[in-house]
C-alpha cells in the first residue's frame, strides 16, 4: 500500500516532469520519410498504458519482415510515456527498423512488477501480431533508457 504523502511526492514529481518536458515533446515532428502507426493497443483492457506505436520507413517494402526495436521509456516507472521517446525512435526508423514504443502501466496505481509483466506482453504482442505489421518476430532487439533499461534487461 503507498501512503498518500508518497502519492503526493509522486504526483509532484509528474508534474514537474511533464513542465519540463513540453517543449521538447511539442518539438518532434515526424519527418516525411517515416510512418507512424498510433495507439494500437497490445492488451485489449481499453487503458491507455497498454497501447503501442510502430515506426518504419514510409517507403518500406509491401509485405517485407523488418528488424524489430523494441523502445520502452524511462522516467523511475512512475513517469513518461511512448510519447517522450519519438524523437529517437524516428531515426532509428531510418535506419531500416521497425520501431515499436510501448506505454505501460505506472507508480502509484501499479506496483512492481506490473511493469514487467506489461513490457512482457508487448513480446508476445510482437510474436503474435507482429506479422500483419510488417515485423520480425526472428530479428528482435529491446532496449529503454532509465526504468526502460531495466524493463528492457
Amino acid at each position: 500500500m503507498i501512503s498518500q504523502e508518497a502519492r503526493d511526492l509522486f504526483a509532484a514529481n509528474v508534474k514537474a516532469m511533464t513542465a519540463g518536458d513540453a517543449a521538447h515533446l511539442a518539438s518532434q515532428l515526424l519527418p516525411d520519410d517515416v510512418s507512424r502507426l498510433k495507439d494500437i493497443a497490445y492488451v485489449h483492457d481499453g487503458d491507455a498504458a497498454h497501447l503501442l506505436d510502430i515506426y518504419t520507413l514510409a517507403d518500406a517494402e509491401e509485405g517485407a519482415a523488418l528488424p524489430v526495436i523494441v523502445d520502452f521509456h524511462g522516467g523511475g516507472l512512475y513517469y513518461g510515456n511512448k510519447e517522450n521517446n519519438e524523437c529517437r525512435d524516428m531515426l532509428l526508423a531510418r535506419q531500416g527498423f521497425a520501431v515499436v514504443n510501448a506505454n505501460y502501466r505506472l507508480v502509484p496505481s501499479v506496483s512492481f512488477p506490473a511493469q514487467l509483466a506489461d513490457a512482457m506482453a508487448v513480446l508476445d504482442w510482437i510474436r503474435d501480431h507482429g506479422a500483419e505489421y510488417g515485423l520480425d518476430a526472428e530479428r528482435v532487439c529491446v532496449t529503454g533508457d532509465s526504468a526502460g533499461g531495466a524493463l528492457a534487461l
